[in-house]
């Protein structure tokens, strides 16, 4: 049977941040199945100011964010 890679390549990313790191991997590896893996591009919105937290962990592999305010004035 082949297990499904994805997951443990989730993981060994994982483990090298706190708090993650801090982890045992039985643990990890649950929270890495339970993992949604999205790829954004340059310009696509994450979250919008004023969108609710939700109820994920976002974790950036690669890249950067940037953020822009909306101020009234």
């Amino acid at each position: 049977m082949k297990s499904n890679l994805i997951p443990q390549r989730i993981a060994d990313t994982l483990k090298k941040f706190p708090p993650f790191s801090l982890l045992e991997e039985s643990n990890l590896l649950s929270i890495s199945n339970e993992a949604l893996v999205r790829v954004f591009v340059k310009g696509d919105t994450l979250w919008e100011q004023g969108d609710s937290p939700g109820d994920r962990i976002r974790f950036l592999a690669r890249g950067r964010v940037e953020y822009y305010w909306k101020n009234e004035d």
